[in-house]
Order: structure tokens, then C-alpha cells, then sequence
């Protein structure tokens, strides 16, 4: 299995690619582009109060590596303004201008169909978006700069960093587009990175709950703000008609591979919690959950679950 260069793009077939591109704008209009930001915010908190009360530390002077920053790395730019000493890693370039330069990176790195989006996301969303970030963080963080930390460009399994250096690392929807061995590699990474008695919160969006197919019409705000809207797409189509492919790279683990990948790399799961752990509920008829019988219900509903992990001493 190998992912492509850029994990967030598939070999779905030009339709495919210009509907999800048109869900895109209509998702954009509808919620506004700066809706996520409270979310960003409360997984900061999260972090903060979770690294409390298993490590006993304080977020403020902590060092943080976020695993998969996203195209604007908003947690980024909280963590930083928190008072941690954050650094990001995704394997996309991200747009933060529209310089020739950038463009040119992105293009080699994760070729020209991750170009055309972050081109399009940037002149239509992205700037905005950033200003309105930029409000938040200095509302919730007042006199603090603006920061993104310090981001690296790569696969995090090929990471060079120093040993038992890190207080905590995160990472939010990024496992679930990694191979199987790249998980492999960055697990033995993190659990050599973190200091003894640090932990890593790794919350991977598994793949039988009802957005795990990465369709974006299933993506949990649209089921979570709109669960009876009409889609072209059946309630958990990639575990029962499978009629179309999402426009990214997915290796397709179960909560319980994570379960499994994470205790044979040497971890400790110190907690595992669904965020939204009755996503679907309300569309799950008898006739779906007789189809869908060999899954359990803490596969089906899993979604963004949360692994709070310490390495065994």
C-alpha cells in the first residue's frame, strides 16, 4: 500500500473530482469559513487539560509536535499563542501566499491537483479565513503574537528528532491517511521522542463509523448539522454499496487496528473516547444494521476517536 503524494487527492476520475469541488464551495457558503475555528480552540483546551492531568505539565512551556498541521495549521497558531513551543509536520506544502515560489513547491511536491486546490482555496476562502483566525487567537490569547510555530514539510516516520524531547504530541484526522508501515515508523518515532511520563493524544477518524469513507457528504459536520438532508450516497456507503470513492488516500483501519497498532508499537492507551459517539444513530434503520451485522456498534459509531497514549516503560 502506498499513498500517494498527496494523501488528500485519489484516483477517482475528473466527475468525481469536479463534484466534490462544487460540495466544497456550497459547504463554504453555507457554514462560513471561519466555523471550525471554535473547534480548534476547544481541542487546544483539550490538550491542555489532558496533558494536566496525565503528565501533571502545563501546556504554557511544553513542547509540542502536531502530526499533520492541515492547510492553514490553525492549532498551530493556537498552541503557539497557549505558550507552547510547537512544531507541525504535514507531508502537503500548504498556501500562505501566492507567490510564484510556494506555487512552484506545492507543484513538485504534491503535484498539480493539490496546486489548483490550494489556488482556488486560497483566492476564495483562505485569506479571509486567516484574518478571522488571527481575531480569534488574539481574543482568546490576548497580547500574544501571531505565530504558526515552526512547520516542517515531510512524512513525520522520517522525522530527525532529538530523544525524549517532546511533552506531547498530538495529531486530528491524519492517521487514518497514512499506510499501515508509515504508522509503523512514526509510532517507534513517538514513542523514542516523548519524555518519560508524556503522552500523545492521536485521534484518527476510523474507517467503518459513517464518515470514515471520506465522502463528503457523509464528513461529520454535515451529519452532525444536516442528517436528513438528501445525498446522492446511502448512510455508510463504502461498508455496503461502495458506488463511489472518496478523492483521498485511505488505508481503511478499524478502531481496532488502531487498538492493535498502537499496543504492539508499545503503548499504554490511557483513554479511547469517540467524539461524537452516536454520529449516525438517527439514520442506522433495522435494515442497515441487519446488512451491516459483522460490525460492531463501537466501529460503526467510532468516527474521530481519541487514543491517549503513553509508551510502556
Amino acid at each position: 500500500m502506498t499513498a500517494p503524494a498527496a494523501p488528500s487527492t485519489g484516483d477517482v476520475g475528473l466527475r468525481e473530482k469536479v463534484r466534490e469541488w462544487f460540495g466544497f464551495l456550497q459547504r463554504h457558503r453555507q457554514r462560513g469559513a471561519d466555523s471550525e475555528i471554535p473547534g480548534f480552540l476547544a481541542d487546544v483546551e483539550e490538550y491542555g487539560a489532558l496533558l494536566k492531568q496525565y503528565s501533571g505539565s502545563e501546556l504554557r512551556g511544553a513542547r509540542v509536535l502536531e502530526i499533520g498541521f492541515g492547510t492553514q495549521a490553525e492549532r498551530m497558531a493556537i498552541l503557539t499563542a497557549a505558550g507552547a513551543n510547537a512544531t507541525g509536520v504535514d507531508i502537503e506544502v500548504p498556501m500562505f501566499d501566492f507567490r510564484p515560489a510556494t506555487m512552484r513547491r506545492i507543484l513538485r511536491a504534491n503535484g498539480p491537483e493539490r496546486l489548483a486546490k490550494s489556488a482556488g482555496r486560497h483566492l476564495l476562502f483562505d485569506r479571509a479565513a486567516e484574518r478571522r483566525l488571527k481575531q480569534a487567537v488574539a481574543a482568546a490569547y490576548p497580547g500574544t503574537e501571531f505565530s504558526r510555530g515552526q512547520l516542517v514539510i515531510g512524512d513525520a516516520a522520517d522525522l530527525d528528532l532529538a530523544e525524549r524531547s517532546l511533552d506531547l504530541i498530538t495529531s486530528e484526522d491524519v492517521f487514518e491517511h497514512m499506510t499501515p508501515d508509515s504508522i509503523a515508523r512514526t509510532l517507534a518515532g513517538i514513542r523514542g521522542w516523548l519524555k518519560p511520563g508524556a503522552v500523545a493524544l492521536i485521534r484518527p477518524n476510523a474507517f467503518p463509523g459513517i464518515s470514515g469513507g471520506h465522502l463528503r457528504e457523509w464528513n461529520v459536520p454535515s451529519v452532525r448539522d444536516h442528517p436528513e438532508e438528501p445525498r446522492q450516497s446511502a448512510p455508510w456507503e463504502h461498508l455496503r454499496a461502495n458506488r463511489y470513492q472518496p478523492n483521498t488516500f485511505l488505508n481503511e483501519l478499524t478502531r481496532t487496528d488502531y487498538r492493535k497498532a498502537f499496543t504492539e508499537a508499545g503503548f499504554e492507551i490511557l483513554e479511547e473516547r469517540a467524539r461524537y459517539p452516536e454520529l449516525g444513530a438517527t439514520l442506522m434503520t433495522p435494515e442497515i444494521r441487519t446488512e451491516l451485522s459483522e460490525w460492531p456498534d463501537d466501529e460503526l459509531f467510532s468516527n474521530q476517536t481519541l487514543f491517549v497514549l503513553r509508551p510502556v516503560a
